[in-house]
């Protein structure tokens, strides 16, 4: 299973105002990866634009080492078609390029606009970030129980 994951508006809230706040949910995400371990994640914030892949490992990982080998990637950059979302579109680019089309996926991020209709697309509050609400849903989603 992948873990599409987007960055603001899911680890620290889209409308954050210190650098305190800067990945305070990240905590939470470790905890949905222990709860998971057939899930891998791939960066589909767009932090991948300004951030290489070892430094958001590293960053995403702080504080639980263990769970680093987990974060396998970021998607490319894919201009979509007309009409087409995206992340939706970036999301496959990668499972095609790895060869991993038809694994099921789920994508956590704040904007449903950047996604397909039937995408599998856990939408955070773009406001608050992942919450400790949604980490059994998120659970249950990535085990196939919901």
């Amino acid at each position: 299973m992948i873990l599409f994951l987007d960055i603001d508006g899911v680890l620290h809230s889209q409308e954050g105002d210190s650098w305190e706040d800067l990945l305070c949910r990240l905590p939470l995400l470790h905890e949905i990866l222990r709860a998971c371990p057939q899930v891998e994640v791939v960066v589909s914030s767009d932090w991948k634009h300004s951030t290489p892949f070892p430094k958001l490992r590293r960053m995403l990982s702080e504080g639980a080492r263990d769970l680093s080998r987990r974060f396998i990637g970021v998607t490319p950059k894919v201009p979509p078609a007309r009409g087409q979302c995206r992340r939706s579109v970036e999301c496959r680019a990668w499972l095609e390029q790895n060869g991993r089309q038809g694994l099921p996926w789920l994508a956590l991020d704040d904007r449903a606009a950047f996604f397909e209709p039937g995408d599998n697309l856990y939408q955070t509050d773009t406001l608050t970030g992942l919450t400790a609400a949604d980490v059994p849903r998120i659970v249950a989603r990535l085990k196939g129980e919901a």
